[in-house]
């Protein structure tokens, strides 16, 4: 089965975003929930946040170099020669996709 870059990056953000809200709440009261169960693991980890900054945040999906060869995405070439320079080791973005 193939699947485009856009159809992962969505899967992901669906994946790790808030779950559908059961009866009775909505899905405004489902996000906010969301947002404050991420700024409570943050706070544990003595990043000082709350959910409306973090709601402030771009929220972007960033395939990993791996998931763009295994894709055949053409600009995993520049990654993978990026990486064999050693450029991007520690400063590359969190990868919410795996692959």
């Amino acid at each position: 089965m193939h699947h485009s870059l856009d159809d992962l990056r969505e899967t992901a953000r669906v994946v790790v975003g808030p779950d559908e809200p059961p009866d009775g709440r909505s899905h405004e009261d489902e996000e906010a929930a969301h947002l404050a169960m991420l700024a409570q693991i943050a706070q544990r980890q003595r990043v000082a946040v709350d959910a409306a900054e973090l709601e402030q945040l771009p929220h972007d999906v960033v395939p990993s170099a791996r998931l763009l060869a295994r894709s055949g995405h053409p600009s995993h070439r520049r990654t993978d020669r990026a990486w064999k320079r050693g450029v991007g080791t520690q400063a590359d973005p969190p990868t919410y996709a795996t692959g």
